[in-house]
C-alpha cells in the first residue's frame, strides 16, 4: 500500500478492531473498487459497502441505537443481511440472528429474553414477526417488487443519510447471538458468539481459502455454517456471491457466471445439485471452483463420490472436531471402503502412500 493508505489502515484498525466494521473499512482503503457483494440486485464495491453502512449506522444512531442496545435480524442471504450486520458492528450494538424456520414460540422466547429494540427483516417475514414487533422499531431489509411495505426500508435510510463518514465508537464491540437451527435442545438457547472475526487458524489451514477470491455462500448466513463463511470472507476480503432463495440450477449458473472459486453449501443442498440431470449441468463447467465446503458428521459416500466425480477433488467436510479433505484416489478408496467419518482420525500423511489428506483439527 501507499504510505498514506497504510497510515489510514492502521488508524482504522486500532479504532474498529477485528470486527465486521473494521474488515470492510480496511478493504475499502485497500481495494475500494473491487466487488464486495454480488446478489440479485447487482454488485457493490468495498467502498460502496463501507459508505452505505456508515450511512445506515448514522440512521440507526439517530433512532437512539448504541452499544447498549440489541438488534434482531431475520434476513435471507443478500446485501441487507451484511449491511445490517456491519452497521450494528459500527455502533457496537448486539445482534440476534433469527432463524425463520424456527417455531414461532421459539422466536417469541428469544425476543422476550434478548429484548431487541429494533427488528430488521425481509418483508416476507412481516407476518411471522408481527406478534413480537409491537413497541419495537421495524425496518425492512428486502422487499419484493410485488409487496407493499409500510415500514421504513434500509435503502431509504441509507439514501437519506448520504455519505458522511461515521466516527468509530470509543468502546464496546457488541456480541452476536445466533438462534440455532431448529432441533431438539438447540432451538431455544441459541449460540452466543463474539463480534470479533478471530478464527482458529486450523480452519484456514485445512480449507484452502485464499485472499480476494470469489466465494458463494448458499448456506443460510443466519445459521452457523453460513455465518462461518461470512466471517472467513470478511477476513480474506473475498467477493461474496449470495443466493437469496436456494435453487440448484441457479447455484451452478451463478457460480459459472461469476467465476466462483469457493462454494459453501449444506449437505441437502449438495444433494439437490447432484440430482440435476446431467444434460442440465453439462453446460456449466465451473472450472474455477476449488473448494466445495459441506458441514455435517458422516457425509455419505453415495453423495461424496458423485460430487467429486462432478466437481473434482475439491470437497471439504467439517464436523465437530474434524476437518476432512477429500483430495485424491486414496481418499476415494477410503470412502468406498466404509464409514467416511473414520477419515477424521487418519494422521497427516497417513497410509503407506503418504497421500492421505484427512486432518484432525481443533473445533472451529
Amino acid at each position: 500500500m501507499r504510505p498514506d493508505k497504510s497510515l489510514r489502515a492502521q488508524s482504522l484498525a486500532r479504532r474498529w478492531g477485528l470486527t465486521p466494521a473494521g474488515a470492510y473499512g480496511l478493504a475499502a482503503i485497500r481495494y475500494p473498487d473491487r466487488a464486495a457483494i454480488i446478489d440479485e440486485r447487482g454488485a457493490l464495491t468495498f467502498a460502496e459497502v463501507h459508505s452505505r453502512t456508515d450511512a445506515l449506522a448514522r440512521a440507526l444512531r439517530a433512532s437512539a441505537i448504541d452499544d447498549r442496545d440489541t438488534v434482531a435480524i431475520m434476513c435471507r442471504n443478500h446485501r441487507g443481511f451484511i449491511e445490517a450486520t456491519v452497521a450494528c458492528s459500527k455502533l457496537g450494538a448486539n445482534i440476534v440472528y433469527l432463524d425463520p424456520a424456527a417455531a414461532p414460540s421459539v422466536i417469541a422466547k428469544v425476543i422476550d429474553r434478548e429484548d431487541p429494540s429494533t427488528l430488521i427483516y425481509d418483508e416476507e417475514f412481516s407476518e411471522l414477526l408481527r406478534p413480537v414487533g409491537y413497541g419495537r422499531q421495524r425496518l425492512v431489509a428486502w422487499r419484493d417488487a410485488d409487496r407493499h411495505c409500510r415500514c421504513a426500508q434500509l435503502d431509504e435510510l441509507i439514501a437519506r443519510e448520504g455519505s458522511v463518514t461515521l466516527r468509530p465508537p470509543d468502546e464496546g464491540r457488541g456480541s452476536t447471538v445466533m438462534l440455532a437451527a431448529p432441533g431438539p435442545g438447540t432451538g431455544e438457547a441459541g449460540r452466543r458468539l463474539p463480534s470479533s472475526l478471530e478464527i482458529r487458524g486450523a480452519v484456514l489451514s485445512r480449507i484452502p481459502l485464499r485472499r480476494r477470491e470469489v466465494t458463494m455462500i448458499a448456506a443460510p448466513m443466519f445459521r452457523t455454517w453460513g455465518f462461518l463463511h461470512l466471517i472467513l470472507g470478511l477476513r480474506l476480503a473475498s467477493t461474496l456471491v449470495l443466493i437469496r432463495n436456494f435453487d440448484p440450477h441457479d447455484v451452478l449458473a451463478t457460480a459459472d457466471e461469476h467465476g466462483v472459486t469457493a462454494l459453501a453449501v449444506l449437505p441437502e443442498m449438495l444433494a439437490s445439485i447432484m440430482e440435476l440431470p446431467e444434460a442440465t449441468t453439462a453446460c456449466y463447467r465451473n472450472e474455477a471452483l476449488r473448494v466445495v465446503a459441506v458441514p455435517g458428521r458422516g457425509l455419505a459416500s453415495d453423495l461424496a463420490i458423485p460430487a467429486m466425480e462432478r466437481f473434482g477433488d475439491v470437497l471439504y467436510n467439517l464436523h465437530g472436531t474434524c476437518t476432512v479433505r477429500l483430495a485424491d484416489r486414496w481418499t476415494r478408496k477410503a470412502w468406498r471402503a466404509g464409514d467416511p467419518a473414520r477419515l477424521g482420525g487418519l494422521p497427516l500423511g497417513g497410509g503407506a502412500s503418504g497421500e492421505y489428506a484427512a486432518h484432525r483439527v481443533p473445533q472451529a
